[in-house]
């Protein structure tokens, strides 16, 4: 536990916050640029972050595996250590004490004593990894459940055989190939895509209902929304947000991320060739629904409107 401490939980949060804030002097330059360089460049720096997480987490088990072996021989366990002896100034020989640390000197008779570097209080520390690993623990959990729960949804197929080439349109339009599953269900506030594998519309009930315009246009926003793979760019952020939850700049990032990849998504739909008007108002009736129905969005779904900057 304190070599974990030490050698990896202070510096990963150090390490975490320098690399966020580095990110944060870079921006007010990247964000003179177009939204989908926006995406690009926050899609990078969640990606980074979690390579940075990973790394500094295999490295110290890396570094403590090689240090068990000594020119390719496996290091033995010691039952009882070998008392080391030194020769003091006065030419007597006497055994050092555990933890003394002596250097024995080249071409001399004496030795150096060595200096220890100070560790981390783990009276401070400990404490500090339990509640880290402990909010990370009930984040995976949480987004493991909304997982679980989203695949279980009671979805079925929309009646009408339009839907699909509905679809299909909307994906010639988008630039988007592959096979999308279009699905309804009560539970969903407003439309969504979800899916890495498998890539989902999810519909709330009623989408029958709605105009060609509305259809068309809800369907090339959330198509846009897999062709740029957003649902696997926001699993990289919640990973990142599970692993340094603790620092309040990757909350910040990860929503920075979000945001660009909405509107880049909307700049992608009015380059398909929806009116910017009505394109806007849509969004904002969808905005206004689900403020009203926030309880009842899908925690790992990527929904329409949020975030979405389009007037």
């Amino acid at each position: 536990m304190d070599s974990l401490t030490d050698s990896t939980f202070l510096p990963l949060l150090l390490k975490s916050a320098g690399f966020l804030m580095l990110v944060m002097l870079l921006w007010p330059v990247a964000r003179r640029q177009s939204a989908t360089l926006h995406s690009i460049f926050w899609r990078s720096a969640m990606l980074g972050l979690l390579v940075l997480g990973i790394f500094s987490l295999w490295v110290p088990i890396l570094t403590f595996e090689w240090a068990r072996s000594d020119a390719g021989m496996e290091a033995q366990p010691i039952s009882d250590p070998v008392p080391l002896t030194a020769e003091s100034p006065s030419g007597e020989w006497r055994v050092l004490e555990l933890g003394e640390g002596w250097q024995a000197g080249v071409g001399s008779a004496g030795g150096t004593p060595v200096t220890a570097t100070a560790a981390a209080d783990p009276r401070l520390v400990t404490p500090l990894l339990v509640l880290w690993l402990v909010g990370s623990l009930l984040l995976a959990i949480r987004w493991i459940v909304a997982r679980v729960r989203l695949s279980r949804l009671c979805v079925s197929e929309p009646e009408g055989s339009h839907w699909a080439g509905l679809v299909s349109e909307c994906q010639s339009a988008v630039g988007m190939r592959g096979r999308v599953r279009v699905a309804v269900d009560s539970q969903v506030a407003m439309p969504c895509a979800w899916g890495i594998l498998r890539p989902t519309l999810m519909l709330p009930a009623g989408a029958e209902k709605w105009d060609a315009g509305c259809q068309r246009m809800v369907l090339m926003h959330e198509l846009s929304h897999l062709r740029r793979h957003d649902p696997l760019h926001d699993g990289i952020a919640r990973l990142c947000v599970t692993l340094f939850w603790m620092n309040p700049l990757v909350w910040l990032a990860a929503r920075q991320s979000r945001l660009a990849a909405e509107r880049a998504t909307d700049d992608a739909v009015i380059a398909a060739g929806c009116p910017s008007k009505s394109y806007a108002d849509l969004l904002l009736q969808f905005a206004r629904e689900a403020v009203a129905g926030r309880n009842r969005e899908p925690v790992l779904a990527t929904p329409m409107a949020q975030g979405s900057t389009v007037g």
